[in-house]
């Protein structure tokens, strides 16, 4: 049998390429770090991700050395309790949700997932307390017409209009404004998932009031400081409470508060809880049906207060049948 040569003088066969395995996470420590870069690969907020970092470091200070198959949910039972005193019943479900997040990767992973099973700590249901029409109003109203004042306007009318969350506004660019459509691109939603969500003419009105002064700065954000500059969600937040300030209310009041507010006036108003999860960008209508909730409340304290048979002249007690 004779053998072809190759060009170098070997025999022929493909100089074999040596194969580097690349080893997965087997501590506690090293899964951490690849369960970060998962999340950030997947683009989840900021915020997220820094939540995950901040519990999981703590997660390593205890067990940052153990290998996985050691890992239980009595670990992770015991780590809970212990971060969890002193905090308020909202973060230590945030922390929860965290561990259970890791879990899942580590079962991805081929590992058995520890948090499986973990007992979720109790949490009282958040209390949704939109603004009444007349509060949103005298905050409006309360801008001055200047420039900034303008500005503010906008930003208000876009919260309560749109039920956007203040990341979102400020990241909003002019680029993502179809003033044509009356529709906003928001890029950046919560979880990287991109919607189109609509407004109404009175925002179109405020949009064209803040162009007209916005002039032509460097800047891509639609909402920008007096230096041109692009704003964060923390400026977002100063721009609302300074605007209830402004308006005399006395109670605590923030862009999340205007996006519950426009999620239960739409409903309200008739809208529909499906269209409202598409305006909103939740990821399921958990969070929506609370809003319906609300909703359904007021529609009975309404009812009761113009009930149509309770408006008629009837006498009161029950009549009795005649046979």
């Amino acid at each position: 049998m004779s053998h072809h040569s190759s060009p170098d003088g070997g025999s022929g066969m493909a100089d074999s390429i040596p194969l580097v395995l690349v080893q997965g996470p087997v501590t506690v420590s090293e899964a951490v770090s690849d369960f970060l870069r998962h999340c950030r690969a997947r683009g989840l907020s900021r915020s997220t991700v820094t939540l995950n970092e901040g519990v999981l470091s703590r997660l390593i200070e205890q067990a940052g050395e153990l290998r996985l198959e050691h890992l239980s949910q009595k670990h992770l039972q015991s780590f809970l309790l212990q971060v969890s005193k002193g905090r308020k019943p909202s973060t230590v479900q945030r922390y929860y949700n965290a561990l259970r997040a890791f879990g899942k990767h580590l079962r991805s992973l081929g590992y058995p997932d520890p948090a499986e099973g973990l007992p979720r700590p109790k949490a009282p249901k958040p209390v949704v307390e939109p603004l009444a029409q007349q509060e949103v109003e005298a905050m409006v109203a309360a801008c001055p017409d200047t420039p900034l004042g303008r500005r503010d306007r906008l930003v208000l009318l876009l919260l309560v209009d749109c039920g956007l969350r203040a990341s979102e506004l400020a990241a909003l660019r002019l680029d993502d404004v179809d003033t044509s459509e009356r529709v906003l691109l928001v890029r950046c939603g919560k979880g990287g998932k991109p919607r189109r969500v609509p407004f109404g003419q009175t925002v179109a009105e405020a949009l064209e009031d803040w162009l007209a002064v916005r002039g032509n700065v460097e800047a891509p954000q639609l909402i920008v400081n007096c230096y041109g500059q692009g704003v964060d969600r923390y400026r977002i937040g100063h721009i609302v409470r300074q605007a209830a300030e402004r308006a005399g209310i006395r109670r605590r009041v923030g862009p999340h508060r205007l996006r519950h507010t426009c999620a239960i006036s739409y409903l309200r108003a008739g809208g529909d809880v499906f269209t409202l999860q598409r305006i909103l960008g939740h990821a399921d209508l958990t969070m929506t049906r609370r809003y319906t909730e609300v909703a359904d409340t007021d529609v009975q304290e309404k009812h009761r207060l113009y009930s149509p048979a309770d408006r008629l002249s009837v006498p009161s007690k029950t009549r009795k049948r005649v046979l």
